[in-house]
């Protein structure tokens, strides 16, 4: 009985050494580099430092900083100073400050529903030259559920949604 086993194991092996003999030329085609996607905590900013590196105590961003960032940010959204909450190194910022304009009435009301999944990434520390003091960056991303609600031609209309946000935090010790 412990032959039979070896032997059918060893026929599954030379089955599968033929098969991916026969395959190799095609599947070697279709190997791809892999490039990394870039996440909120993988983009370095410039001349900062790991503030762990420091041995620094300094109090870590909250849940509710978080909440308070996402409310205020859809606070502003339909009044059209949401940019002035946006990172100027956020890709297409004007497009989407344009997109907001042309699409979300004035009018409309926007509720954030909930925050939830919240990651947050290792805060940053870049001194200042002058050594009076330094500013501390936190990063976390979050998802949002919103609602927004208006009224137009077809009567209220109440759109919900869902987004990922990545949130940056300056906060500056001097």
């Amino acid at each position: 009985m412990m032959k039979l086993i070896t032997f059918k194991a060893s026929i599954a092996v030379l089955v599968l050494m033929a098969i991916s003999a026969g395959l190799s030329t095609p599947l070697q085609a279709d190997i791809r580099k892999i490039k990394t996607i870039s996440t909120p905590g993988s983009q370095e900013r410039p001349g900062t430092i790991d503030a762990k590196g420091l041995g620094l105590e300094l109090e870590p961003i909250t849940r509710d900083d978080i909440d308070n960032a996402a409310r205020n940010f859809f606070k502003e959204w339909p009044t059209g100073n949401a940019g002035a909450l946006i990172s100027e190194e956020f890709p297409n910022k004007q497009r989407l400050l344009d997109t907001i304009i042309d699409t979300v009435p004035r009018e409309a009301q926007i509720n954030v529903l909930g925050v939830r999944g919240i990651i947050k990434y290792p805060d940053k520390i870049k001194m200042l030259e002058d050594g009076s003091g330094f500013d501390r960056f936190s990063k976390a991303s979050a998802t949002v559920q919103t609602q927004i609600i208006f009224n137009d031609g077809n009567g209220r209309q109440v759109i919900n949604g869902e987004n990922e946000y990545t949130f940056e935090f300056r906060e500056e010790y001097r």
